[in-house]
């Protein structure tokens, strides 16, 4: 997946070049909690980091002056996170995040979420094409207009940063790879090999049929095919058999397919060491930015692409390698009304199909790639240098820091931004009827039998995974006892606070030791 490619690879830099004294990360979970710890210490054991889960964030950012949190993808926790930061954070850190896909029908009211009074001059979304930067900002100025919010309903900056690519391989690490895989391809000095990296799905990413039209096309008008080989490498879901649907449409055409289900690291390397032309028609809204055209200019291949979304960011036509004309819908109403009803998958294959690839075009810059070795490798040397200058992760980690450092920087209202937002409701109002009562101050409580076994060492609690932020036991001991003659649950709570718990916590303390029987209510 791209977006998990493009996280790990951002992380890895980012801590490679460690711009700051300290690395919090934030888990949902403690099985992903243990697996990015052990990550971490393998890889970064020098450094200063803290691992916790989502649920220690309010007490985190009590006690932490953070500089900045940055999000793997915007959509996905950023307004609880502007909240949570607004209601305990002593200061206000940007926020920022990178967009990925943004074609899924469910993210429009993510969108919405993000127009609220709680986000601030210091909040961004990094957005990583030109074509992205124009889908949010249309998203935002549509979602304005339909629900006529007001000016004071702010949103989160977008600051163009494009994704990159993990610094370029050595030339003789390439010639070597390519002698190696060409051989066991058996291609010969003159054979041309195109390549595709990327998922295999007809309604993910790309159809791949009009490759193959317009690869025969170039073969019909003189393009000799028996020296091109068309390998297509990606991801295919297991049961699916698209590969055999497509060597069985290739066979028909005259086209020499081979296809590569799922290659790992080192045979993505190697089939782009051996290749001559990389070729990606993208035709999906799915897609975003483009990663796979960065790694295959740095090996020094020319790229010919669709003028689509941010492909059009990656390739100079004519320079570093082609683009093929793209022509997209004009009236959508049906679409947009059916992409609500279907999933993602049934949707994007709809908008696909209306979405088209100029495969005459194509097929003109195919035969013209194939018949010209110089013109190829003068492209590839270019692309290579373009990826060199702007599109890997070790320059472009000094452009976030930039950025983070200019929205810290960014004046605020006087006024503090509110945290509360209007779709996030009250569950203790919102449920309270469920309950025979709520809790409240003058609720007379005392220790149980089980209270006074576990202050006396006899007894030990039973916590489950995850809780331990909400439940400090170092706390509890303290809570038995001043429960061992009857009392108030507001005078427990008020006990609590004032050894240094916040309100909420202190009542979720007193409830837990109810639930479980250490504390009882006076009758």
């Amino acid at each position: 997946m791209g977006r998990t490619v493009a996280n790990e690879n951002f992380l890895r830099a980012l801590l490679k070049a460690n711009p700051y004294d300290r690395y919090h990360f934030y888990l949902a979970g403690p099985d992903q909690l243990a697996a990015v710890q052990g990550r971490l210490k393998d890889e970064f054991p020098q450094l200063a980091v803290h691992c916790g889960l989502w649920s220690d964030l309010p007490a985190a950012l009590r006690t932490t002056r953070f500089s900045v949190f940055h999000l793997s993808d915007w959509i996905v926790g950023y307004v609880p996170l502007a909240a949570l930061r607004n209601r305990y954070a002593g200061h206000i850190f940007p926020i920022t995040g990178v967009i990925h896909s943004l074609s899924y029908a469910r993210y429009h009211s993510e969108f919405l979420q993000h127009i609220w009074p709680g986000c601030t001059a210091r909040d961004a979304i990094v957005v990583t094409s030109a074509a992205g930067e124009a889908v949010v900002g249309e998203a935002f100025q549509q979602l304005r207009a339909n629900y006529r919010l007001p000016e004071n309903f702010v949103q989160p900056e977008l600051v163009r940063i494009p994704l990159g690519t993990a610094d370029l391989p050595a030339p003789a690490h390439i010639a070597a790879l390519r002698r190696q895989k060409r051989e066991a391809l058996g291609l010969n000095a003159d054979d041309v090999l195109l390549l595709y990296i990327g998922r295999i799905s007809h309604s993910s990413k790309k159809d791949m049929l009009p490759l193959l039209r317009a690869l025969s096309r170039a073969g019909r008008e003189g393009t000799d095919l028996n020296r091109v080989r068309l390998v297509l490498a990606g991801w295919i879901d297991s049961g699916d058999k698209i590969a055999d649907h497509l060597a069985v449409f290739a066979g028909a055409l005259g086209i020499n397919l081979t296809v590569v289900p799922r290659p790992d690291n080192a045979a993505r390397a190697a089939l782009y060491a051996a290749a001559d032309i990389f070729v990606s028609l993208v035709d999906n809204l799915q897609e975003t930015f483009g990663i796979t055209l960065l790694e295959a200019a740095s090996y020094g291949l020319p790229v010919i692409a669709s003028d689509f979304d941010g492909y059009r960011d990656l390739v100079i036509d004519g320079e570093t390698g082609l683009l093929v004309p793209s022509l997209g819908p004009r009236r959508t109403e049906a679409c947009d009304l059916l992409a609500h009803f279907w999933n993602d998958s049934r949707f994007h294959l709809f908008f696909a199909q209306e979405s088209v690839v100029n495969v005459a075009q194509a097929a003109r810059c195919l035969a013209r790639l194939i018949a010209a070795p110089d013109l190829r490798r003068r492209m590839g040397c270019c692309g290579r240098e373009r990826v060199a200058a702007g599109f890997t992760w070790s320059k472009l980690i000094p452009r976030y820091v930039r950025m983070w450092e200019q929205l810290a920087n960014r004046p605020l209202p006087a006024a503090p931004p509110g945290s509360a937002h209007p779709l996030y409701l009250s569950y203790g109002r919102l449920f309270g009827k469920h309950f025979s009562a709520q809790l409240h101050d003058a609720l007379p409580v005392v220790w149980s039998r089980s209270g006074e076994a576990l202050y006396r060492g006899r007894e030990n609690p039973v916590l489950y995974e995850g809780m331990e932020s909400w439940l400090p036991l170092d706390r509890l001991k303290e809570l038995m006892f001043l429960a061992r003659r009857p009392t108030s649950a507001g005078a427990l709570s008020a006990a609590l606070q004032a050894a240094g718990l916040d309100g909420e916590q202190a009542d979720y303390l007193v409830l837990w030791a109810l639930k479980h029987d250490f504390l009882e209510v006076v009758e």
